[in-house]
């Protein structure tokens, strides 16, 4: 139909106070993260409903450049195969989106440099493969990994494989990353992670990382 999707409005601070007799639309508002990352994932609006006074500015900058241009990927985050395979056939309940990312050609093309992968409300291990994204990736490529979690180890003028910033994943291996059900942190209802995937690496590269909090 050639229509953006829209995740809907999404509160960005949590425990905001609500009016006698007024309950707001929804199941979690608190779970300002994870809506947040799905309303940027869905590569439509991004709709802060905050009370007047309660946005969370920190959280809002996340989605966007200074400029306001919103940072979002090539196309809507998916499920990919396996979450639906595993369902069917091995009853393992796991919950993985993915995307892609990166800078625009001078068609105005997206030129793929990576993947993001968003697992949500995961109820058990799932190991992350060159097999796991669809068309598969090259296998003799090394690719760093970074989880989202780990930007607070990301620091300037330190090693980024050896303070956790990123993992190195050496070509041919039989795993990318495994993904695991995360704890729930209240006010929260949900648990999520979310990483990037980047390939074509080599340990003599230069690789930007760009603002790590993002």
């Amino acid at each position: 139909l050639g229509l953006k999707p829209s995740k809907d409005n999404l509160w960005t601070t949590q425990n905001e106070p609500i009016e006698e007799g007024y309950h707001p639309a929804g199941s979690d508002h608190n779970s300002t993260d994870v809506h947040v990352i799905g309303a940027i994932m869905s590569c439509g609006p991004v709709g802060p409903s905050d009370r007047a006074g309660y946005t969370n500015a920190t959280l809002i900058m996340r989605t966007c450049r200074a400029d306001g241009r919103l940072l979002q990927p090539r196309r809507p985050i998916t499920a990919i195969n396996d979450q639906f395979l595993l369902h069917a056939f091995n009853g393992t309940s796991i919950n993985v989106w993915s995307t892609e990312f990166g800078p625009y050609d001078a068609k105005q093309n997206v030129e793929i440099v990576g993947r993001v992968v968003y697992a949500l409300n995961m109820g058990a291990n799932y190991d992350l493969t060159y097999d796991s994204f669809s068309p598969s990736l090259n296998s003799n490529f090394d690719y760093i990994v970074r989880s989202w979690y780990n930007y607070t180890n990301c620091m300037n003028g330190t090693l980024a494989i050896q303070n956790s910033c990123i993992q190195y994943v050496k070509a041919n291996s039989n795993k990318l990353y495994t993904l695991m059900p995360q704890q729930v942190i209240y006010p929260m209802h949900e648990s999520f992670e979310l990483i990037h995937v980047l390939e074509g690496v080599s340990m003599s590269s230069l690789i930007f990382l760009g603002e790590l909090d993002k």
